[in-house]
């Protein structure tokens, strides 16, 4: 009984460190409905750390070619300011 206490203990302990070894997504997908014609924009995106009088701690900006009624974009995959 002892052995396969230890065996599992030993299987949790690396399936632990295992799951510290994932890299963290750094992008994130963005979807949002808009009633703006289908053609190509320049849109600026950002993150503040307070919904008013805050710091700005992110943006991108990119150009996104509209073809439907929804922007749709990878962010986090340019340079960002």
């Amino acid at each position: 009984m002892k052995k396969i206490t230890a065996i599992v203990i030993a299987l949790f302990l690396i399936s632990f460190s295992a799951a510290w070894a994932v890299p963290v997504d750094k992008e994130i997908y963005y979807k949002k409905s808009t009633t703006l014609a289908p053609k190509t924009y320049t849109m600026r995106f950002s993150l503040w750390d307070a919904e008013t009088d805050g710091s700005m701690v992110w943006s991108e900006e990119k150009t996104i070619n509209l073809t439907g009624t929804a922007i749709k974009t990878l962010l986090g995959d340019t340079d960002h300011t």
